[in-house]
């Protein structure tokens, strides 16, 4: 009932018995050793005020653990927000995981949604004459295409959809 993406968000009711109580998902992600991943989530507080952690989780091929990488304490409020942790691939690293965590044995409910992990950093700056999260209201009726430019130290590379969005 408290999606922030789609029909519905994850529960997480810790019992408050263990610290670091919550969970993880395994993506389908094939890791390259050195490359960068970010892993980001949408999470909220049930009361506001239950303090998290966001992680990543390197494993060889035959799911060994190598080692995990912390966000750092994050004190949620009742809104939504992004939390983003980015980290490169250690050298034996084959598969990564995402997890939620609790950061206390405090009994806590926590809501997630959005949770991803994609290949390099994840965009803090937005520059030029383009903004985050922009708005725009179409007046008339029809078929309209999208195109995004991404520019970075790497290079710039564009992205347009055909089509994309239909206004009735």
């Amino acid at each position: 009932e408290y999606a922030w993406q789609g029909k519905r968000s994850i529960k997480i009711v810790t019992p408050g018995t263990n610290a670091y109580e919550g969970m993880y998902l395994t993506p389908k992600v094939s890791v390259s050793p050195s490359t960068r991943y970010t892993g980001s989530v949408y999470v909220r507080g049930a009361k506001g005020g239950e303090v998290i952690n966001l992680y990543l989780e390197e494993k060889t091929s035959d799911n060994t653990h190598i080692s995990f990488k912390f966000s750092g304490d994050i004190t949620l409020t009742t809104r939504w927000q992004r939390i983003a942790i980015t980290s490169p691939a250690s050298a034996g690293c084959r598969k990564l995981l995402i997890g939620v965590l609790s950061e206390d044995t405090n009994l806590a409910t926590v809501y997630v949604d959005g949770l991803q992990l994609e290949r390099g950093s994840s965009a803090t700056v937005w520059t030029g004459d383009a903004v985050q999260n922009p708005g725009y209201t179409f007046t008339t009726p029809g078929t309209y295409t999208v195109t995004l430019r991404v520019t970075n130290a790497a290079g710039s590379n564009i992205m347009t959809r055909n089509g994309y969005i239909r206004v009735a």
